[in-house]
């Protein structure tokens, strides 16, 4: 993979084929590195309940993933596509976070968006570098 600044982030891109535990690696250590700049840049320029928001978007996105790797297990195993209760489950898991952290303010309401919003940009960087299949010698 000709990519430095995916191989700078996660080497183990490089080194394995993507099985359903290196996607799980993968996520959580960018879910760890986003919202842990999130959080600091939260905490120390715009308010502590962002930050926290933060931490409660950071949790949501780890439960979130969860079930997304359960999910594909169960679709390995059983050789079949994607459920409807998944799907169901992950985004209530969102909504449930940010319903309760608007209960504090609006600003934790924000930064717990922007926490669960962290799994999406994983999952573009995971695209990012897998397209054509994560060839090493990609011509992009």
């Amino acid at each position: 993979m000709n990519r430095p600044i995916v191989a700078a982030f996660f080497p183990w891109l490089n080194q394995k084929p993507m099985t359903t535990r290196v996607l799980l690696k993968t996520s959580v250590y960018g879910i760890i590195y986003l919202n842990s700049g999130l959080f600091l840049i939260g905490f120390f320029f715009f308010s502590q309940p962002f930050a926290y928001g933060v931490l409660a978007g950071s949790a949501a996105a780890f439960m979130k993933m969860w079930v997304f790797v359960e999910q594909l297990r169960r679709m390995e195993k059983k050789k079949q596509n994607a459920s409807v209760s998944g799907y169901f489950l992950r985004y209530s898991i969102d909504a449930v976070a940010m319903g309760i952290a608007a209960f504090f303010s609006i600003q934790a309401l924000l930064g717990c968006f922007f926490g669960t919003f962290s799994v999406k940009w994983v999952m573009i960087l995971l695209s990012f570098a897998l397209r054509n299949g994560g060839k090493k010698n990609d011509p992009q």
